[in-house]
C-alpha cells in the first residue's frame, strides 16, 4: 500500500514538510524576489516602459505556496531522489517564470491606468494561477513512467 493510498498519512507529511521548511523560504524570498524585480525592470525595458519596481519591494514580496510546491514533489512516494531534484529544479524554473510575468503584466497594467475592475482577471491568474501550474506539473509528473527509482 502506497503512501497514496493513504491520502491523511500524505496530506499530513506534506503539511509537516511544508511548515518545517517555511522559515527558510521565508528567508529567502527577498533574494528570489529581488531577481524577479530585476527579470520584471529588464521586461518593462524591453516593452519601452519607463516604470521599473524598486528593489526596495523584495522585502514585501514572500511566495510562501514555494514551500509547498516543493514539499509537494519531495514527499511524492516511490519516486527517485534524482526524479524529485529534477522535477523540483523544473518547477522551480516554472514558477519564477510565471511570477515574473505576473507581476509584469500587473505593472504594465497599472502603468496604462486601466480601471481597477479591469485587473480582476489578472489578480485570479496571480492567485490562483500558480497553484493550477503546481498541480498540474505534479499530476504530469507522477503519471511519468520512468525513473520511480
Amino acid at each position: 500500500m502506497t503512501m497514496l493510498s493513504r491520502p491523511g498519512l500524505f496530506l499530513g507529511l506534506l503539511a509537516l514538510v511544508t511548515a518545517l521548511s517555511l522559515p527558510m523560504w521565508d528567508a529567502l524570498s527577498a533574494y528570489y524576489m529581488v531577481v524577479v524585480i530585476w527579470v520584471v525592470n529588464g521586461g518593462l525595458g524591453l516593452l519601452g516602459q519607463v516604470a521599473r519596481l524598486p528593489v526596495t519591494l523584495a522585502q514585501d514580496g514572500v511566495y510562501p505556496g514555494l514551500a509547498g510546491a516543493v514539499a509537494l514533489f519531495l514527499v511524492t512516494p516511490q519516486r527517485s531522489v534524482s526524479w524529485k531534484l529534477k522535477w523540483i529544479g523544473t518547477l522551480l524554473a516554472v514558477m519564477f517564470l510565471a511570477h515574473a510575468a505576473i507581476l509584469l503584466a500587473q505593472v504594465v497594467h497599472a502603468v496604462s491606468g486601466a480601471e481597477a475592475a479591469s485587473s480582476m482577471p489578472l489578480r485570479l491568474v496571480g492567485t490562483w494561477g500558480t497553484s493550477v501550474i503546481v498541480i498540474w506539473m505534479w499530476f504530469a509528473a507522477v503519471r511519468r513512467k520512468c525513473d520511480r527509482g
